[in-house]
């Protein structure tokens, strides 16, 4: 090892100390602590090493079975964290690191994939120890169904210092592939010395989540009565702000003792969910709102929780009335003491994770003053359907007192809305049931968030619904094996001559059949014996209509 790299390797160790240093200091967001934000919340994390550890010669123990990208773990989209260790990990030949650590430090990787559901997904990684070193995240892709590994295959889409930021991170991956699959590195970064020379972790991949923000805030209808929620699949980055903490991008609400212009909080926003609820009296009414039920956290005891705060006012110009303390511990409430509500207008609820972190708790709503007569404003259900040439939509109200009309907006990622529709008048029917139609839908996901207005114009989100929709929607296939052959339910819009085509997993063609296929459902067989058990990708073409599916031969 030559001078510059010692010199380079005892540059970085120091800064992994200064960093666990800055991450260990507890920060006291509380009344009498100044008001002012940090670049991220300071944090205590409990080291997690394991007694009888053989940490100077880690290649003693067993390497996880992830340890390479050719063996990466599956994440399940929306199922509970999966914990991980770097401990006793490798970096295998060939393997890119998105960070070179350099001289003195020994990386240290291990894989996951997923499968892209949506063109937007959330990608949730909370460490829960401390390590001697900064732990690197990345994620590369897109890949064939089940295959890929590095190098030279797959973009790098995502690499950041972990030491830079919350233990608990909530990146928002956009611009992925439906159906292609994607590799996640973590990479933990032998330092040598004190702390852990290893990273845990809770890592999970969910769709955006409907609530975070304020504009689409799930709603809250009953006084008294618990209403459960949480953070898994929130994200927030807004960027307007050094604490990412302007929640309405506007400069012209800003809370007391804001550190810049159009702060709604005083304490960084990681992964927020949003609640609200309408005044439905003729006068302004007071109410308090509680959290508590804080469970299910990830990080360690000294910084589990959330966070959460209460305005009035509207999404495009939120005032703050109420903040909480930087943490709420499980097992601890928050009140948040009495607000005012104007007649016909709402309240907006904002729960965070501190420092990242994803629990579930609950919010009560209680009436101070007036009864408790809320907005009635309750959805039975909202679907989609793909049609030839359109996407009808159909939801019906179980409520509808004080709703004056619907409007409906569109988005090709779940992310940014555009107005589709806002003429949709109460209707008179006594089965309260409505049905719109989009005339020009879009190739792949195409969702659709419902909300009602009142009349003095406020807007509450009731839900938000996804329709796929194929490259020449309309023709569709459902696919069953019986073990000696493949049967197929065709159903298309038009009449026309249809090439059946089988492939593998790795979209090699293995068999071709033409099929005349008339209007509607069609029946049809592929002989599979000799065929090996195991996934398989039926694809049909039809004049300039083409459909996919993936299927498990067994």
């Amino acid at each position: 090892m030559d001078l510059n790299q010692r010199l380079f390797g005892f540059c970085l160790l120091l800064f992994s100390v200064l960093v666990s240093g800055r991450l260990q200091a507890q920060i006291d967001h509380s009344a009498a602590a100044p008001k002012t934000i940090p670049s991220r919340e300071a944090v205590e994390v409990i080291s997690t090493a394991r007694q009888g550890d053989d940490l100077e010669h880690p290649q003693a123990l067993l390497s996880p079975g992830n340890d390479n990208c050719a063996s990466a773990a599956t994440l399940t989209v929306g199922a509970a964290c999966v914990t991980g260790t770097t401990s006793t990990a490798s970096t295998q030949v060939g393997e890119y690191l998105c960070i070179n650590p350099g001289g003195g430090i020994t990386p240290e990787t291990v894989w996951y994939r997923f499968t892209a559901t949506s063109t937007s997904m959330v990608l949730g990684v909370v460490l829960t120890n401390t390590s001697n070193c900064a732990t690197v995240l990345a994620v590369y892709g897109p890949f064939a169904s089940g295959g890929g590994c590095l190098p030279g295959a797959g973009n790098q889409l995502l690499c950041q210092n972990m030491g830079l930021i919350d233990p608990g991170f909530h990146p928002l991956l956009s611009g992925l592939t439906i159906g292609q699959d994607y590799l996640v590195q973590v990479q933990g970064n032998n330092c040598g010395g004190g702390s852990d020379r290893f990273a845990n972790f809770c890592i999970s991949i969910n769709t955006p989540s409907a609530n975070q923000s304020a504009g689409g805030a799930s709603i809250i209808n009953n006084c008294g009565t618990a209403f459960t929620g949480g953070t898994t699949g929130g994200h927030w980055a807004n960027g307007t702000s050094i604490g990412a903490n302007n929640l309405d991008n506007n400069v012209g609400t800003s809370i007391t003792g804001a550190s810049e212009v159009g702060d709604d909080v005083t304490f960084v926003v990681n992964n927020v969910s949003w609640f609200t609820f309408c005044n439905g009296n003729a006068s302004a009414c007071n109410w308090s709102i509680l959290l508590n039920g804080i469970s299910n956290c990830l990080l360690p005891s000294l910084n589990a929780g959330v966070q959460a705060a209460v305005f009035t006012g509207t999404p495009a110009a939120l005032t703050n009335v109420a903040i909480s303390p930087s943490r709420v511990a499980p097992g601890g409430s928050w009140s948040s003491g009495t607000f005012s509500v104007g007649a016909s207008s709402c309240a907006y609820i904002m729960v965070d994770g501190f420092a990242g972190d994803e629990c579930n708790y609950n919010l009560t709503l209680t009436n101070v003053s007036c009864p408790c007569v809320v907005v009635p404003i309750e959805l039975a259900y909202l679907s989609g359907r793909n049609m030839p040439t359109q996407i009808h939509l159909e939801w019906m109200m179980a409520a509808e007192d004080g709703v004056n009309n619907f409007l409906i907006e569109r988005s090709i990622d779940g992310i940014q809305f555009d107005l589709l529709t806002d003429n949709i008048a109460r209707s008179q029917m006594p089965n309260h049931r409505y049905v719109a139609v989009d005339q020009a839908p879009m190739p792949g996901w195409n969702y659709y968030r419902l909300s009602a207005v009142d009349a003095n114009g406020n807007v509450s989100m009731l839900k938000t619904a996804a329709v796929y929709r194929y490259q020449g929607a309309g023709l569709d296939v459902l696919v069953g094996t019986d073990g000696e052959q493949v049967n197929l339910n065709i159903s298309t819009p038009t009449a026309g001559d249809a090439l059946i085509e089988l492939l593998d997993i790795h979209g090699r063609s293995l068999k071709t059949q033409n099929a005349p296929l008339q209007v509607g459902n069609n029946q049809i067989s592929l002989n599979s014996i000799g065929l090996a058990k195991g996934m398989y990708i039926l694809r049909i073409h039809q004049g300039q209509l083409l459909v996919s599916r993936k299927f498990d031969h067994r």
